[in-house]
């Protein structure tokens, strides 16, 4: 499995040389492999996540000398969540931590339902060279429906930043042309992804009054209101 893994890689990477990073990931399911060889390698580092580095690893390894400046990307995600113990991301291995998990009421650092992932940001900022993070900022029962985090974005991203986050994806409604607020939300998010710093208010009122016109002033008791 392995050996073909890696001959798919190296056919992608030669046929669409663009790319920086090329993914082995983990399926959008849960049912990971419980063989001897693979759940002895997970009791030992205490994770899931231990055969899939370890074998992303060997992927990264095969195709780096080949492919100089290309990564491979993988997923830490529901059951590879937690960081292993000893086995270390190589430089061309980006590790993508998901957030799915948190409350995005409140802030990943103040929130108690958020604490195990934060404990997880920075076990994986310990070991990963190249961290990512895949953060969600909508509802994705209800995309119409009022679902008011957006105070949450800049503590948020500051947290990621200060833990070495190399790269922040934040997803929207995927399915659809948007869910509440997702052109503010948007906005809003492009501003603090360049400045994590910049003045939220201002933000808010900058595109408020801008994309809405005389109507955005009621839309911002709107907003407060919410």
């Amino acid at each position: 499995m392995l050996k073909i893994f890696t001959e798919r890689i190296k056919k992608r990477i030669r046929e669409n040389p663009e790319y920086l990073i090329y993914d082995v990931s983990q399926n959008d399911w849960g049912n990971p492999c419980q063989c001897s060889k693979c759940q002895k390698i997970v009791q030992q580092e205490g994770s899931e996540s231990g055969i899939v580095i370890w074998f992303v690893n060997q992927v990264a390894k095969a195709i780096e000398k080949e492919f100089p400046g290309k990564y491979i990307g993988t997923l830490a995600y529901t059951y590879t969540r937690k960081p292993c113990r000893t086995i270390r991301p190589r430089n061309n291995v980006v590790v993508r931590l998901c957030s799915i998990e948190c409350c995005f009421a409140h802030d990943i650092k103040s929130c108690p339902r958020n604490q195990s992932f934060l404990a997880d940001l920075e076990g994986w900022s310990a070991i990963a060279p190249n961290l990512y993070i895949w953060d969600y900022v909508v509802n994705f029962q209800h995309y119409l429906m009022p679902y008011p985090n957006i105070y949450t974005l800049q503590p948020n991203i500051k947290t990621f930043r200060d833990n070495n986050a190399i790269g922040i994806m934040e997803q929207g409604a995927y399915q659809s042309r948007g869910g509440e607020f997702a052109e503010l939300r948007s906005y809003l998010i492009s501003r603090l992804l360049w400045n994590p710093g910049c003045n939220v208010e201002d933000v808010i009122d900058d595109f408020l009054y801008g994309y809405y016109g005389r109507a955005g002033r009621y839309i911002r008791e709107y907003f407060d209101l919410l």
